[in-house]
């Protein structure tokens, strides 16, 4: 189930702050802010007055258009804001903070985006570290909109020690479970209700329209749901392994009999450092045991290192992979539908054409 939630909790680190000069609370925040993140350094002048251009109130929020009274939904990624887009409908307006095609994990709001998300009535996250930058953008702009976390009440599977150190330096929290559920088109089907509820919650008058489109929509899910069983069933068992930029696919393979063999980055975000050497070597000795000719890179981050990678262990380096965005409108995954099966598309014609018999 969704949590509803207004505001967030405090980071411990910005308890015992000096306040040196800083004499308005919001400056105190700003700074305890900046001082829990392993960037700050001497930095933390320019990004403080970044994020006060970043939240001015000068400039279009993003709602302007909505002269009707819909719902404004500000949605971090653009999976999430395809789905609020389904189950809403007309009585919603969706706005995406998180640029098509761009990483999630490592974003920066331009002014823009936080004057959205300002406006906002509605916040959708995946929430458990995913977005790390998310709880400081929200009380920077001093946004009042609910927040809908739609891992909540899921079963999530743990996340590897990369994510969780991965963090360590940029948040208070540490990550524990894989957020990236999304894969598992089952568990899509659980948030796709989990926002039906949310919407009704804040409008109950169209809570008709929230609930048929709800139904339609989960109706096309299921379809693909058995859909990408039967294409993957194509591959042999021995095909089905996968090397990948990052750990994403753990639930992709859990429902749909894969096996990940690897990734370039040792975490689930790609918000870490490279791996050091004994790891790329670790890596390639791997790939070479499994005998699989092909990896994947991924649409919105650098194919830099898993080309290394894949060049050291022989193999060919496969087209990129939808994992954390869509595609921009017009484009091959401009849905979550639609990017679920380009990547199983991919993934079945390039497994099945680049494995070597053992």
């Amino acid at each position: 189930m969704a949590v509803l939630r207004r505001g967030f909790r405090p980071c411990p680190a910005a308890l015992s702050l000096p306040a040196w000069g800083f004499r308005s609370r919001g400056h105190r925040r700003f700074f305890a802010m900046f001082q829990a993140s392993k960037r700050f350094h001497v930095f933390a002048i320019g990004a403080l007055s970044v994020v006060l251009t970043a939240c001015a109130p000068s400039g279009k929020s993003g709602w302007e258009d909505n002269t009707e009274g819909r719902l404004q939904v500000a949605a971090t990624f653009s999976i999430l804001g395809d789905l609020a887009e389904q189950v809403g409908g007309d009585r919603v307006m969706v706005r995406t903070l998180v640029p098509v095609e761009s990483d999630p994990h490592s974003f920066d709001a331009s002014p823009a985006e936080s004057r959205t998300l300002a406006g906002a009535d509605l916040l959708v996250e995946i929430g458990h570290d995913f977005e790390p930058w998310l709880d400081r953008l929200y009380r920077a702009c001093r946004s009042t909109a609910y927040r809908v976390v739609l891992t909540e009440g899921l079963a999530l599977v743990p996340a590897d020690r990369g994510h969780a150190a991965g963090h360590a330096g940029n948040d208070c929290r540490r990550a524990e479970k894989d957020p990236h559920a999304w894969h598992d088109v089952r568990k899509t089907m659980k948030m796709v209700d989990a926002l039906r509820r949310a919407f009704s919650e804040a409008d109950p008058e169209n809570t008709g329209v929230y609930e048929a489109n709800a139904e339609r929509y989960l109706a096309e899910l299921a379809e693909l749901d058995a859909w990408i069983v039967t294409r993957t069933g194509e591959l042999r068992v021995e095909e089905r392994k996968l090397f990948t930029h990052h750990d994403v696919f753990e639930y992709f393979a859990r429902r749909y009999g894969f096996d990940v063999v690897g990734t370039a980055l040792t975490a689930t975000t790609t918000a870490v450092f490279d791996p050091s050497a004994s790891q790329v070597g670790s890596q390639i000795r791997t790939i070479r045991a499994v005998g699989l000719h092909v990896v994947f890179p991924e649409v919105g981050s650098s194919s830099q290192l898993i080309s290394r990678i894949a060049g050291d262990a022989g193999a060919r380096i496969g087209p990129p992979l939808y994992t954390d965005s869509l595609s921009r409108e017009g484009g091959e995954a401009s849905s979550y539908i639609a990017m679920m099966r380009y990547n199983v598309e991919t993934l079945v014609d390039h497994l099945s054409a680049g494995f070597d018999e053992l």
